[in-house]
């Protein structure tokens, strides 16, 4: 799993099941350690000193949002039958 930081101050809400789901997945291939030191390369000592007591990846003042939503539309086309797959990424908005 590829880890990116995302330095961010912004607290959205967001529907409660996918949250869930997200913390379990980022939970399971995320150690704190490894969060920690790509904060620091990344962001820097303020920023890891503000999570340096935090227990988990997904435990306030650190947070994990999704930041790229992939949507495959397949369907026929009319003139000749053959099948077309499209992907369309719609990347969503990080930080403040």
């Amino acid at each position: 799993m590829t880890l990116t930081t995302f330095c961010s101050c912004n607290n959205s809400s967001t529907n409660k099941t996918a949250t869930q789901h997200i913390d379990r997945i980022v939970s399971d291939n995320i150690s704190i350690d490894d969060l920690k030191q790509k904060v620091k390369e990344e962001c820097g000592d303020y920023w890891l000193k503000l999570i340096e007591k935090v227990k988990t990846p997904t435990e306030y003042p650190s947070g994990v949002h999704i930041s790229r939503y992939y949507l495959r539309v397949t369907g026929k086309r009319k003139d000749n039958g053959q099948t077309v797959t499209k992907l369309i990424v719609i990347e969503t908005p990080m930080g403040c």
